[in-house]
């Protein structure tokens, strides 16, 4: 006659450990006259038991206010400590005007193009980022502090003495 036979693991099985297991079963008859062997294959999936965390809560960054628009201001990042978990950035408060942007993959803060900074304007902009997960709902967010530096745009020099003359 036929048998139903059920097992259970020991202990959980966790995707950061080992993506699979191989089991072999021996199922034998009762007087030991037979057996017959199989393999079991167990393949784990991942569960969301991981939040994003940024590296600090805030990163400073000094720059001068003729930066091209090309030129990364600072680098936000975070780790997601599950194996299938992808961590994404966006700008979410202080951006008001759009002057920056952020690369959603890379966390890396620049200018938004076309844009340029004026220290005659605002010598400071106070922004916040924010880092999300795709396998689940959590965020954790940092500032990214930058301070404007002035550079001297107008020379006065020989040639307005010149005029004078």
């Amino acid at each position: 006659s036929r048998g139903v036979s059920s097992f259970a693991l020991a202990r959980s099985c966790n995707l950061e450990a080992a993506t699979s297991h191989q089991l072999t079963v021996t199922a034998s008859e009762d007087d030991g006259a037979e057996t017959d062997m199989a393999t079991v294959s167990i393949t784990v999936t991942d569960v969301d038991e991981f939040d994003p965390v940024l590296g600090a809560n805030d990163y400073p960054a000094t720059v001068a206010e003729n930066i091209a628009d090309t030129v990364v201001i600072a680098t936000v990042s975070a780790n997601e400590g599950d194996l299938t978990g992808e961590v994404s950035y966006a700008i979410t408060a202080g951006n008001d005007a759009s002057l920056f942007e952020i690369h959603a993959t890379t966390g890396e803060v620049s200018l938004a193009a076309g844009q340029s900074l004026s220290a005659e304007a605002t010598t400071s902009h106070q922004l916040t980022v924010t880092a999300s997960e795709d396998d689940g709902l959590a965020t954790d967010t940092a500032t990214v502090s930058i301070t404007v530096t002035d550079v001297d745009e107008f020379e006065i020099g020989r040639a307005a003495c010149r005029e004078r003359a």
